[in-house]
């Protein structure tokens, strides 16, 4: 559209607008997104689907530089034993991404957790795929194995519980969700 620049509306009008000048007529979806990254994700051009060159073939709106630019490297293809863990990396990506995506009518696309486990069943296998990846000798039955995961972030979380009180909140949730003392006297 004439008149319309995109990167104008991003740097602070609402994504309303964005719609109205992009020509989209579906609210409920949201049109850009806050894409807070890691060094880890740049240098290895690593994208939540894939999309292997996403960071490095694009251009970004950058709120700390405010300046539109490309960002990270070509992908690097790792060693099979940590593509698990990159797996990981993705997943957490996507969960990121869920957790920050408004619709330009303001619906969250990221629901609450209500299942019966302490902690869900993909966040633990991935879990499970790290610990495989980073502790050598690990038998391969272990690699997805959703108890040794489980395991495994109860004793991260649990390790760092001191360091900052969301850290310290999330553990107090997992062991209420686990079925602590605390939560049987209630």
């Amino acid at each position: 559209m004439e008149g319309c620049d995109p990167g104008s509306l991003l740097r602070g009008r609402s994504q309303l607008q964005l719609l109205k000048c992009l020509g989209r007529t579906d609210a409920s979806r949201p049109i850009a997104s806050i894409v807070p990254v890691t060094d880890l994700e740049l240098e290895y051009g690593l994208h939540k689907d894939r999309a292997s060159q996403f960071f490095s073939h694009n251009e970004f709106f950058s709120v700390t530089e405010r300046a539109v630019s490309q960002l990270g490297k070509e992908h690097i293809v790792l060693s099979a034993a940590f593509e698990g863990a990159i797996d990981s990396v993705r997943e957490a990506q996507r969960a990121r991404n869920k957790m920050l995506s408004v619709s330009p009518t303001g619906l969250s696309t990221f629901g609450s957790f209500s299942e019966e486990d302490p902690l869900p069943k993909s966040f633990v296998r991935c879990a499970a795929q790290v610990r495989w990846a980073i502790v050598p000798g690990l038998p391969a039955s272990q690699r997805f194995d959703v108890n040794e995961g489980m395991v495994y972030s109860l004793q991260l979380i649990t390790a760092r519980r001191n360091e900052a009180p969301e850290v310290n909140d999330l553990f107090e949730r997992l062991a209420v969700r686990m079925g602590d003392a605390a939560s049987r006297r209630h």
